[in-house]
């Protein structure tokens, strides 16, 4: 079980909630088409704690992962609230996720205020996690 595990199940989970959005992730190539909507994924892990000392102990991390939605400006902040709310449904508090037997579970997920950013609209929308995972 890994860290890796753990991006997977959540990176899994924001493709699922966000069924149809053009998605840009880390290091893979991304150009917004056609002045639409679109996503952009971060997963951000902490440094790991041991939560159980010694060889094939485990070390809980935490992390965050931010998803940026973007909307063309000056179409108001409406949409962006509604689509907020449909993630906040997916990645409730106590939800979790599972890839290749490593779960992640969500703490806490909530937005900042919508900005404009590159021509776009963003709302910031910040999902707390956290996971054991064993050592070898």
């Amino acid at each position: 079980m890994s860290l890796h595990e753990v991006q997977h199940a959540l990176l899994t989970a924001a493709g699922r909630c966000l069924d149809g959005w053009p998605l840009a992730e880390e290091n893979k190539s991304f150009q917004p088409q056609g002045g639409g909507r679109w996503a952009a994924l971060h997963f951000l892990p902490k440094l790991p704690s041991a939560a159980a000392l010694g060889e094939g102990g485990a070390d809980e991390v935490r992390g965050l992962l931010q998803i940026d939605l973007n909307y063309p400006a000056g179409l108001g902040a409406e949409q962006g609230c509604r689509d907020f709310e449909h993630i906040r449904q997916c990645f409730h508090a106590g939800a979790r996720f599972t890839h290749a037997g490593q779960s992640v579970l969500v703490v806490n997920c909530g937005r900042a205020a919508g900005l404009i950013v590159g021509g776009c609209y963003r709302v910031p929308v910040t999902i707390s996690w956290f996971a054991h995972i064993e050592r070898c």
